[in-house]
């Protein structure tokens, strides 16, 4: 009876958590777009479906102030409301070749929602932005820049320091007069030249993330997106936790089909043993056992108890027999 109430209450919390989870998410905006509360937004109903409307289109995507005099990571995320997907997607991939940009990745949901991860160049940002922003209604524009120029300067200045040391090693190496002074000396050339090459690629990486900017664009249709209930989120979690489940068989499924090489050359292996101890055995003519059974180890193990207890008969008999004719010598002797 305890058991069964405490796994009662167990559940109840479970669904407690979960319903507290999916109100947090509904509070904080889910897959909603953030002007969801917008007075210029209204919603209606179609066959039982309730979907966005926009009911005013002079929303327009707001231009961002780029700064020129410092080293700046722009990332924008960016939610329209559009009347046909399709057109805007082709409308995005084709501004996006225009810029100059690239396509990082891409996603769909079965609430009609589509989200696009894409890396534009800054100088194209705010032209980028507003072809886009032309496709729908701007539902929300977030625009986040972070400053990285005190790192570059400062893996620059690392840089430079290893590129003077590395100069100062060719002097030396140039100066030096045996042969062990010149191989030590290129050994640690080689290695400032390493430390110089990571220091171009690190230089390399963040001057592409201040020439690119990273724009994420949400896609919400009209007529067709729908705010997941709560059973469709937990439908979600569901499946999500069927692929994890999917990915772990999957892994261990390659691994066995791995080891099967190897346990067949094991086998082969064996086989081969198994066949010479049966060639020797018979040479020998003796049985051959291919393992030891527990009959044959007891056999074995009283075989040597008795060889043990005879060996202690003899001696036990050898020292009687001793004792007897020491006793008898003392006898003649006394007698004598």
């Amino acid at each position: 009876m305890k058991k069964a109430l405490f796994g009662l209450l167990t559940a109840l919390m479970i669904v407690m958590l979960l319903v507290v989870f999916v109100g947090c998410e509904k509070s904080n905006g889910g897959d909603s777009p953030q002007a969801a509360y917008d007075e210029s937004v209204s919603y209606s109903s179609s066959d039982g479906l309730a979907y966005r409307k926009s009911a005013s289109a002079g929303n327009s995507v707001q231009k961002v102030i780029l700064t020129t005099d410092r080293m700046m990571v722009y990332t924008v995320d960016l939610a329209l409301t559009v009347e046909d997907y399709a057109a805007t997607a082709a409308t995005i991939r084709s501004a996006l070749a225009e810029a100059g940009g690239y396509e990082q990745s891409s996603s769909t949901t079965n609430y009609g929602r589509y989200t696009f991860t894409l890396r534009v160049p800054t100088e194209k940002l705010n032209a980028f932005l507003h072809t886009i922003g032309e496709s729908g209604t701007v539902e929300s524009q977030t625009v986040t820049g972070e400053d990285i120029t005190d790192r570059y300067l400062s893996a620059e200045e690392e840089r430079d320091a290893l590129l003077a040391k590395k100069a100062a090693l060719e002097a030396l190496a140039d100066e030096a007069t045996t042969f062990t002074d010149k191989v030590t000396i290129y050994e640690k050339i080689q290695d400032v030249a390493a430390e110089i090459d990571r220091y171009n690629d690190r230089l390399s990486d963040y001057k592409k993330a201040s020439d690119y900017s990273t724009v994420t664009v949400t896609l919400y249709e009209e007529g067709t997106y729908e705010e997941p209930t709560f059973w469709d989120r937990l439908g979600e979690i569901f499946l999500d936790s069927g692929r994890s489940i999917g990915t772990l068989f999957g892994g261990i499924l390659k691994a066995i089909v791995a080891i099967i090489p190897y346990a067949v050359l094991l086998g082969a292996i064996f086989g081969v043993f198994c066949l010479i101890r049966l060639i020797i055995c018979r040479k020998k003519k003796v049985p051959f056992y291919l393992f030891r059974s527990k009959e044959r180890r007891a056999e074995r193990e009283a075989k040597t108890q008795a060889a043990l207890k005879a060996l202690g008969e003899n001696i036990a008999t050898e020292t009687t027999a001793t004792a007897q004719t020491e006793s008898e010598n003392k006898s003649e002797k006394t007698d004598r």
